[in-house]
Protein backbone atom coordinates (compact mmCIF):
# COMPACT_ATOMS: atom_id res chain seq x y z
CA UNK A 1 0.00 0.00 0.00
CA UNK A 2 1.27 3.46 -0.91
CA UNK A 3 -0.75 6.50 0.16
CA UNK A 4 0.27 10.15 0.19
CA UNK A 5 -1.17 12.39 2.91
CA UNK A 6 -1.64 16.15 2.91
CA UNK A 7 -1.93 18.40 5.98
CA UNK A 8 -5.71 18.30 5.52
CA UNK A 9 -5.65 14.50 5.58
CA UNK A 10 -3.41 14.35 8.65
CA UNK A 11 -5.29 16.88 10.79
CA UNK A 12 -8.57 14.97 10.46
CA UNK A 13 -10.42 17.87 8.88
CA UNK A 14 -12.07 15.63 6.32
CA UNK A 15 -11.89 15.76 2.56
CA UNK A 16 -10.69 18.99 1.04
CA UNK A 17 -12.95 20.37 -1.69
CA UNK A 18 -9.79 21.16 -3.64
CA UNK A 19 -8.04 17.87 -2.84
CA UNK A 20 -6.06 17.87 -6.12
CA UNK A 21 -4.33 21.07 -4.96
CA UNK A 22 -3.38 19.72 -1.51
CA UNK A 23 0.37 19.19 -1.08
CA UNK A 24 1.51 15.70 -0.16
CA UNK A 25 3.65 15.89 2.97
CA UNK A 26 3.92 12.28 4.08
CA UNK A 27 3.87 8.87 2.39
CA UNK A 28 2.60 5.68 4.03
CA UNK A 29 4.10 2.55 2.53
CA UNK A 30 3.67 -1.15 3.10
CA UNK A 31 5.05 -3.36 0.34
CA UNK A 32 2.58 -6.05 -0.61
CA UNK A 33 1.78 -8.13 -3.64
CA UNK A 34 -0.98 -5.98 -5.16
CA UNK A 35 1.12 -5.18 -8.23
CA UNK A 36 0.80 -8.04 -10.72
CA UNK A 37 4.35 -9.08 -11.66
CA UNK A 38 3.40 -11.91 -14.04
CA UNK A 39 3.83 -9.86 -17.24
CA UNK A 40 7.22 -8.56 -16.07
CA UNK A 41 8.37 -12.05 -15.08
CA UNK A 42 7.26 -13.46 -18.44
CA UNK A 43 9.18 -10.69 -20.24
CA UNK A 44 12.35 -11.23 -18.19
CA UNK A 45 12.40 -14.94 -19.02
CA UNK A 46 11.00 -14.57 -22.54
CA UNK A 47 13.18 -15.44 -25.52
CA UNK A 48 14.25 -12.57 -27.80
CA UNK A 49 12.65 -10.55 -29.29
CA UNK A 50 9.98 -10.94 -26.56
CA UNK A 51 12.43 -10.43 -23.71
CA UNK A 52 16.07 -10.96 -22.76
CA UNK A 53 15.69 -14.68 -22.04
CA UNK A 54 17.26 -14.73 -18.58
CA UNK A 55 18.10 -18.26 -17.45
CA UNK A 56 19.63 -19.99 -14.48
CA UNK A 57 20.57 -23.63 -14.05
CA UNK A 58 17.92 -25.78 -12.40
CA UNK A 59 18.32 -25.80 -8.65
CA UNK A 60 20.64 -22.82 -8.66
CA UNK A 61 20.72 -21.26 -5.21
CA UNK A 62 19.06 -17.84 -5.07
CA UNK A 63 17.32 -18.15 -8.46
CA UNK A 64 14.61 -15.56 -8.23
CA UNK A 65 13.54 -12.26 -9.73
CA UNK A 66 15.81 -9.47 -8.60
CA UNK A 67 15.94 -5.70 -8.92
CA UNK A 68 19.40 -4.52 -9.99
CA UNK A 69 18.72 -1.02 -8.65
CA UNK A 70 16.99 -1.88 -5.36
CA UNK A 71 13.24 -1.29 -5.19
CA UNK A 72 13.87 0.63 -1.97
CA UNK A 73 16.20 3.12 -3.68
CA UNK A 74 13.72 3.80 -6.47
CA UNK A 75 10.76 4.06 -4.08
CA UNK A 76 12.57 6.45 -1.73
CA UNK A 77 13.79 8.61 -4.61
CA UNK A 78 10.35 8.81 -6.23
CA UNK A 79 8.45 9.59 -3.03
CA UNK A 80 11.07 12.10 -1.83
CA UNK A 81 10.97 13.78 -5.25
CA UNK A 82 7.16 13.97 -5.20
CA UNK A 83 6.90 15.19 -1.59
CA UNK A 84 5.59 18.71 -1.02
CA UNK A 85 3.92 18.77 -4.43
CA UNK A 86 0.24 19.03 -5.13
CA UNK A 87 -1.61 15.97 -6.29
CA UNK A 88 -2.02 17.65 -9.69
CA UNK A 89 1.76 18.16 -9.92
CA UNK A 90 2.36 14.54 -8.89
CA UNK A 91 0.04 13.29 -11.63
CA UNK A 92 1.86 15.41 -14.23
CA UNK A 93 5.31 14.22 -13.10
CA UNK A 94 4.32 10.56 -13.09
CA UNK A 95 2.76 10.95 -16.54
CA UNK A 96 6.05 12.32 -17.90
CA UNK A 97 7.98 9.45 -16.35
CA UNK A 98 5.56 6.86 -17.81
CA UNK A 99 6.02 8.26 -21.27
CA UNK A 100 9.81 8.46 -21.01
CA UNK A 101 10.11 4.97 -19.47
CA UNK A 102 7.63 3.39 -21.93
CA UNK A 103 5.40 2.13 -19.13
CA UNK A 104 1.91 1.25 -20.42
CA UNK A 105 -0.75 2.97 -18.35
CA UNK A 106 -3.03 0.93 -16.14
CA UNK A 107 -6.79 1.25 -16.77
CA UNK A 108 -7.20 3.19 -13.49
CA UNK A 109 -4.87 5.99 -14.56
CA UNK A 110 -7.62 7.51 -16.75
CA UNK A 111 -9.69 8.10 -13.57
CA UNK A 112 -6.85 9.45 -11.40
CA UNK A 113 -8.48 12.91 -11.06
CA UNK A 114 -12.00 11.62 -10.39
CA UNK A 115 -11.80 11.19 -6.60
CA UNK A 116 -9.46 10.12 -3.79
CA UNK A 117 -10.36 6.44 -4.19
CA UNK A 118 -9.22 6.38 -7.82
CA UNK A 119 -6.33 8.74 -7.12
CA UNK A 120 -4.87 6.63 -4.30
CA UNK A 121 -5.15 3.41 -6.31
CA UNK A 122 -3.65 4.95 -9.45
CA UNK A 123 -0.75 6.55 -7.57
CA UNK A 124 0.05 3.28 -5.80
CA UNK A 125 0.05 1.47 -9.15
CA UNK A 126 2.16 4.23 -10.76
CA UNK A 127 4.88 4.24 -8.12
CA UNK A 128 5.05 0.43 -8.13
CA UNK A 129 5.24 0.39 -11.94
CA UNK A 130 8.27 2.70 -11.81
CA UNK A 131 9.91 0.71 -8.98
CA UNK A 132 9.28 -2.52 -10.90
CA UNK A 133 10.34 -1.32 -14.35
CA UNK A 134 10.98 -4.55 -16.21
CA UNK A 135 14.36 -3.61 -17.67
CA UNK A 136 15.75 -3.32 -14.11
CA UNK A 137 14.70 -6.87 -13.17
CA UNK A 138 16.66 -10.04 -13.86
CA UNK A 139 16.14 -13.70 -13.02
CA UNK A 140 18.81 -15.88 -11.51
CA UNK A 141 21.48 -15.82 -8.86
CA UNK A 142 22.89 -12.53 -7.67
CA UNK A 143 25.10 -11.05 -4.99
CA UNK A 144 22.13 -9.60 -3.09
CA UNK A 145 21.23 -5.99 -2.46
CA UNK A 146 22.07 -5.94 1.25
CA UNK A 147 18.47 -5.22 2.24
CA UNK A 148 18.27 -2.41 -0.30
CA UNK A 149 21.67 -0.87 0.38
CA UNK A 150 23.56 -1.73 -2.82
CA UNK A 151 23.09 -2.79 -6.43
CA UNK A 152 22.22 -6.50 -6.77
CA UNK A 153 24.79 -7.73 -9.27
CA UNK A 154 23.99 -10.95 -11.17
CA UNK A 155 26.49 -13.78 -10.92
CA UNK A 156 24.86 -16.63 -12.83
CA UNK A 157 25.64 -18.15 -16.23
CA UNK A 158 24.08 -15.23 -18.15
CA UNK A 159 25.48 -12.51 -15.87
CA UNK A 160 27.40 -10.66 -18.62
CA UNK A 161 24.33 -10.22 -20.82
CA UNK A 162 22.13 -9.45 -17.81
CA UNK A 163 24.53 -6.83 -16.51
CA UNK A 164 24.68 -5.05 -19.87
CA UNK A 165 20.87 -4.84 -19.97
CA UNK A 166 20.26 -3.85 -16.36
CA UNK A 167 23.11 -1.34 -16.34
CA UNK A 168 21.37 0.35 -19.28
CA UNK A 169 18.19 0.38 -17.18
CA UNK A 170 20.06 2.03 -14.29
CA UNK A 171 21.40 4.73 -16.57
CA UNK A 172 17.94 5.24 -18.07
CA UNK A 173 16.37 5.62 -14.62
CA UNK A 174 19.05 8.14 -13.67
CA UNK A 175 18.50 10.14 -16.85
CA UNK A 176 14.69 10.19 -16.72
CA UNK A 177 14.10 10.46 -12.97
CA UNK A 178 17.06 12.73 -12.35
CA UNK A 179 18.39 10.23 -9.80
CA UNK A 180 21.95 9.13 -9.17
CA UNK A 181 21.68 5.40 -8.51
CA UNK A 182 25.15 3.83 -8.37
Amino acid sequence: MIVGYSATDMNGAGASPIWLQDRILNWKFSRDSTFDMRAIQAWVRGSPPNGPGDTAPAGTRNSLYRHYVPYRWIFEYVTDHLANRTRTEIIAELQQWFTALNIPQDWGWANVRQNRFYYDGAIEWAIEAICDIKENIYWGPGQGDGAGTRLDIPNGPTAVAQLARIETARLTLNRILGSNFH
